[in-house]
């Protein structure tokens, strides 16, 4: 499992770490720490990092912090971490912090004297805890939709262990993005290609957020252009999927999302059912 923008602060070791703006977007996931040498970092990231700022090996006045910002905004980036003292960032410019709050940005500002070395082993460490507990997660989601899974016992014994909420009835929900010749028919392929795993990211990434904070919340399952959420049964679920689908809209842009909701199921035996619907 990635870490949001929010773990990352609450990892202990970085309490230095100070939000400076962006506070709507903490759900952001982090895929991996990037130091940004350049003058720019459009060129060298591909969404979902952590770029980090030092000022080192080039100088970062106002306007080159705006043009950061400008281009973290563009480039998908989870968040943008500024470090400042006395010997190159003296301060993060109140411009930068009012862009960054404009575009939802989380911007962070680290201390030079909290060592860059610290901060991107504690940050690597989690990273590939959380990736072990994701895939052992998603395993057992897995078996038990598929149906395909040892014995029950031992599904239930695993997932107690890393904390998958199974009991009580759920309402499965699937998603599935179509339409994907719209961006092959009008882009060259390598850039369709591109766009293609942006807007699955993000969807996920969306999808993650959203089911975040639901009761007894499991994560959202993967399967290529399906994805499947296993929902806690409650009064005003249909109203809020309704919600979900049209914030989803000018994510997708041109494609199609279709969204199937199942009936209501008592158990985690019962999953392929609520799947075959």
């Amino acid at each position: 499992m990635s870490l949001t923008v929010e773990e990352i602060l609450a990892l202990a070791g970085l309490e230095e770490m100070t939000l400076r703006a962006g506070a709507r977007n903490l759900h952001r996931t982090v895929r991996w720490p990037y130091v940004a040498e350049n003058e720019g970092i459009g060129e060298w990231v591909m969404g979902g990092e952590l770029v980090f700022v030092t000022g080192i090996n080039h100088p970062r006045d106002e306007a080159n912090l705006l043009r950061l910002v400008h281009e973290a905004d563009a480039s998908g980036i989870a968040g943008l971490v500024i470090l400042t003292g006395q010997a190159f960032i003296q301060r993060i410019p109140d411009a930068v912090i009012a862009l960054a709050e404009r575009y939802g940005l989380p911007l962070i500002e680290q201390p030079y004297l909290l060592k860059m070395v610290i901060v991107t082993h504690l940050i690597g460490t989690a990273l590939v805890q959380m990736a072990q507990t994701k895939r052992s997660r998603h395993d057992i989601l897995a078996q038990l939709l598929s149906g395909d899974y040892p014995s029950l016992a031992t599904a239930r014994q695993r997932a107690a262990h890393l904390k998958l909420p199974l009991d009580g009835p759920r309402r499965l929900v699937a998603l599935r993005l179509s339409a994907v010749n719209v961006l092959f028919d009008s882009h060259a392929p390598d850039e369709a290609e591109r766009l293609l795993q942006h807007i699955r990211q993000a969807v996920q990434d969306h999808l993650d957020a959203w089911s975040r904070v639901l009761p007894n919340a499991l994560p959202v399952v993967v399967q290529g252009d399906l994805f499947i959420l296993l929902l806690t049964e409650h009064e005003s679920v249909r109203a809020e999927l309704a919600t979900l689908y049209h914030d989803l809209q000018p994510i997708i842009g041109n494609m199609a999302l279709f969204m199937g909701l199942a009936s209501k199921v008592e158990a985690c035996s019962d999953y392929p059912q609520a799947l075959n619907q």
